[in-house]
């Protein structure tokens, strides 16, 4: 398994957990990572240099909670409407182009988390 696909692996693993576990909306997310970092996309150069990591290291965890502390702190105020704990209503096929959007522009944030 390369690297990459044992990232792919990690985000589907932790995605399946969060569904089971009753999160939906990191269910989604952790899919929705997933195809992004399969694909190259904008998630695969902000996990560049985690591919690897053991799933102890909550890879995808630490990611989706640096993109939540950005709306809580307002810096990414914009997506508070979709996120159940600002009192928003999750809806994947609209939130993700706001969230990659997001993700490109702060990239170094949610490198950082």
């Amino acid at each position: 398994m390369t690297g990459t696909e044992h990232l792919v692996h990690t985000l589907r693993s932790q995605g399946r957990f969060c569904r089971d576990s009753g999160s939906t909306m990191y269910g989604e997310l952790c899919d929705r990572v997933a195809d992004d970092v399969a694909a190259g996309g904008v998630f695969a150069t902000i996990l560049s240099g985690q591919e690897d990591a053991p799933s102890r290291q909550a890879v995808p965890l630490r990611l989706l909670g640096g993109l939540h502390r950005m709306v809580l702190d307002g810096r990414a105020a914009h997506l508070r409407r979709w996120y159940p704990s600002t009192g928003g209503v999750w809806d994947s096929e609209a939130a993700w182009p706001e969230i990659v959007h997001t993700a490109v522009a702060r990239g170094e944030v949610l490198r950082a988390a």
